[in-house]
């Protein structure tokens, strides 16, 4: 059973001239993803750092039934690591039904570079729908 659900990030350039990602939550539907840019968009960081809001619809596939998607656990599979020239480098795989799905994808992508040389950067994460994150705000440093 494939159900639709929505990511809610917010990009934006630091004062070094850095790019910079905040993943906010994991929504059911576009009206709870408009009210916790609501809830984000006049908090500090978000009104002084210029960035955008990005949104993502994206599918799960459930092999159970689910009565509604705020009762459904999700588990993102992501990775983050230094690299040679002292950046740190972050990416979200894919968000997963099941802890086992997402350690199955993780069994696969440290077979690949730069991910098998930073084995233990994986992290494989509980996700919470409708929880919208970074609702303090957050602080640009200089």
């Amino acid at each position: 059973m494939k159900k639709y659900f929505y990511r809610l990030g917010y990009a934006y350039t630091n004062p070094e001239n850095n790019e910079n990602y905040l993943l906010i939550g994991y929504f059911s539907t576009i009206q709870t993803v408009q009210q916790a840019i609501q809830k984000v968009k006049d908090k500090v960081g978000f009104v002084d750092s210029g960035g955008d809001f990005k949104v993502d619809k994206f599918s799960v596939n459930f092999d159970y039934e689910i009565k509604s998607k705020q009762e459904a656990k999700l588990f993102e599979l992501s990775h983050e690591y230094t690299d040679d020239d002292g950046y740190d480098n972050w990416i979200i795989f894919d968000v997963f039904s099941s802890y086992d799905e997402a350690k199955k994808a993780e069994l696969e992508e440290i077979k690949k570079s730069p991910y098998n040389k930073n084995p233990e950067g994986f992290c494989i994460s509980e996700c919470k729908i409708d929880v919208c994150g970074w609702s303090e705000g957050f602080v640009l440093w200089c």
